[in-house]
């Protein structure tokens, strides 16, 4: 991983709780690399005290529950200043050519690229 030279790794596990220190020691040679871990809540986990805002996104498969999450994350966006990163699995993506055997734009892509 120094090889990529990033500022942030996002790792997201949905099905990992409590302490990770464990883990983060088993991928990072250095013991002092600086860490936060984000306890879900709902759809998202959130860290502040950074110098930026993070947002982890799990998105629904539903689109009806998707546009929820985007609501949600639109209202998040108005409660900080800063930059803001938010990453994570969102369940559809902006173009055709990031997904197997699609060649047109559908109205899921619209909404998500409006979003984003």
């Amino acid at each position: 991983m120094n090889a990529w030279r990033a500022d942030v790794y996002c790792f997201q596990e949905s099905k990992i709780n409590g302490d990770i220190s464990g883990i983060v020691k088993d991928l990072w040679a250095n013991r002092k690399v600086k860490y936060a871990q984000l306890e879900a809540r709902g759809t998202r986990g959130e860290a502040q005290d950074l110098g930026w805002h993070f947002s982890g996104v799990y998105a629904p498969n539903s689109r009806e529950e998707r546009e929820e999450v985007w609501g949600e994350l639109g209202a998040v966006r108005g409660l900080f200043n800063g930059p803001w990163v938010v990453a994570g699995d969102f369940n559809v993506v902006r173009f055709p050519s990031e997904k197997k055997n699609c060649s047109r734009f559908n109205q899921e892509m619209e909404e998500f690229s409006e979003f984003s």
